[in-house]
């Protein structure tokens, strides 16, 4: 049965990813990511103590946006982050002992998997979705040959996801999209130009809204 959280992810299709140098920078950029539209947002803990950070976001956004974790490659790390207040975690790998920390303590699990084998495994853990990564290193065209045997999983591609290219990866079957270096920019971030971060937000809240009008309007 899906988890009504997932499916409220889905409702929202962005997943904003924030890794940022330091906790000061990730919180403020976390504003502009929400501000921009986008209500699903992913600290990772590359972020320097990133628990606190996912404490004071979770305590300053409260039920308004869905927060998870980023990076989460084993169960300590998912305890930790799910007792700071996220919702659900996120990794670049499989790991069926984090999945299941996830579940017990409540929260979605969304490993990482590239082959249809890493996939198959992931799935077979009981994973709620699955993170494609790097997804830029193939393209739409890949998640669409991906998905064909395996019509029923819930796929997040990360990596290179554009404003300009969320149609090619909906199109693909992608569900859910991770937008991290392309959202929060590594130059704005140096820069203080948070405003640059929200309009970027923007675009890709729009692109996914258009995309899925017009997806509607092909099938209809």
């Amino acid at each position: 049965m899906e988890h009504p959280l997932l499916r409220r992810m889905l409702q929202h299709g962005i997943v904003g990813v924030v890794r940022t140098p330091t906790p000061e920078t990730a919180a403020r950029a976390v504003e502009a990511v929400v501000s921009g539209g986008i209500k699903v947002v992913e600290i990772t803990f590359t972020v320097p103590n990133a628990t606190e950070v996912l404490e004071t976001v979770a305590a300053s956004t409260g039920n308004d946006v869905v927060l998870g974790a980023g990076t989460v490659t084993d169960s300590e790390k998912a305890k930790a982050a799910i007792r700071a207040g996220a919702r659900f975690i996120v990794a670049p790998n499989t790991d069926p002992a984090t999945i299941a920390t996830a579940h017990a303590l409540g929260a979605i699990a969304i490993p990482g998997a590239l082959t249809p084998t890493e996939v198959v495994m992931a799935m077979n853990a009981s994973a709620d979705a699955v993170k494609v990564f790097p997804i830029s290193v193939f393209g739409p065209s890949y998640l669409k040959a991906l998905r064909a045997p395996l019509p029923d999983v819930v796929f997040m591609p990360t990596g290179g996801v554009e404003p300009n290219n969320v149609f090619d990866y909906l199109a693909a079957g992608a569900q859910l999209l991770g937008a991290g270096g392309t959202l929060v920019e590594p130059k704005h971030i140096a820069t203080g130009n948070y405003e640059a971060i929200a309009q970027k937000a923007r675009s890709f809240a729009d692109a996914y809204n258009e995309a899925m009008a017009r997806l509607s309007s092909n099938r209809s």
